[in-house]
């Protein structure tokens, strides 16, 4: 069985073993180092694809009130959001928010680092 990634780095989507579950690896494409999400291959894949999914839309989840509240932005610059904050800690879950990305609350005038929202990033 396998487990789908996406890199955090430079977004390359591949598939790899799922002996490297909870471990961490080397993006094939960027040598960024990832974290594999302890979780059984069917369940991540769904999660991948479901991520994959949003992000090509282009539009950002669907999503209301005081929720709707916060924007991703990759370390190559890719945007994503509105999106809830529960979206953005599963994104962090599936090794797509990193150390190198940034966050904005709707709000704010100011993007901040991720791993101030999320100190287990630093």
């Amino acid at each position: 069985m396998s487990i789908s990634l996406v890199c955090a780095h430079c977004e390359h989507a591949f598939h790899i073993n799922d002996q490297w579950a909870g471990k961490k690896i080397k993006c094939p494409a960027c040598q960024g180092k990832l974290a594999v999400p302890a979780t059984d291959g069917a369940n991540h894949g769904q999660a991948l694809s479901d991520f994959m999914q949003w992000a090509g839309s282009g539009k950002g989840a669907q999503v209301t009130g005081d929720e709707a509240n916060w924007f991703l932005q990759t370390a190559s610059g890719r945007q994503y959001g509105p999106v809830d904050r529960r979206l953005l800690d599963y994104w962090l879950r599936l090794g797509a928010v990193t150390s190198r990305c940034q966050v904005l609350r709707e709000g704010d005038s100011q993007w901040r680092w991720a791993s101030e929202l999320y100190p287990q990033l630093g």
